[in-house]
C-alpha cells in the first residue's frame, strides 16, 4: 500500500479557498459596518456637540433639560445655514445625554485635574461616542 500524503492539491486548494473565503466575509462585514454603525454615529456625535454648544451660547451656559430644548438649538443652527449631517429625530436612538449635569462643576474639575475626562454624552449604551 502506498504512503497516504497529508497536503494534496486538493485539499490545500480547499484551504486557500476557504480562507479567501472568511477574508472577504471579514472585509464586507468590516465595510458594512462603518458604512452603516461607526460614520452614522460618527455624524450623530458632531451634530450633538453642535447642538450642545449652540444651546449653551444662546441660554447663558445653561445645560439643556431634554431633546426638546435641544431642538430650539437645531432650529437656530437651520437658521444659520449650517448643514446638517444627521436628522434630530435619529439622535435620541444613537445619543445619550446626562441632562442633569451642572457645567460649571465640569468647568471646574476640568480645570482641577487634568486627566478629567467626560462622560456626558455618550452612545445610548454608555460607550464612548466620537465625532472623528
Amino acid at each position: 500500500m502506498g504512503k497516504r500524503r497529508v497536503f494534496t492539491v486538493k485539499r490545500v486548494l480547499l484551504a486557500v479557498a476557504a480562507l479567501a473565503l472568511v477574508t472577504i466575509l471579514f472585509i464586507g462585514y468590516s465595510i458594512f459596518r462603518m458604512v452603516q454603525v461607526v460614520i452614522p454615529h460618527s455624524y450623530a456625535a458632531w451634530e450633538t456637540g453642535d447642538l450642545m454648544l449652540a444651546y449653551l451660547e444662546t441660554h447663558d451656559g445653561r445645560w439643556p433639560r431634554g431633546w426638546e430644548d435641544l431642538r430650539e438649538a437645531d432650529a437656530i443652527l437651520r437658521q444659520r445655514g449650517r448643514p446638517i449631517y444627521c436628522a434630530f429625530d435619529q439622535l435620541p436612538g444613537i445619543v445619550k445625554i446626562d441632562w442633569s449635569v451642572d457645567p460649571e462643576a465640569l468647568a471646574r474639575l476640568a480645570v482641577s485635574n487634568a486627566n478629567f475626562r467626560l462622560k456626558v454624552v455618550t452612545q445610548t449604551n454608555g460607550s464612548r461616542l466620537e465625532a472623528n
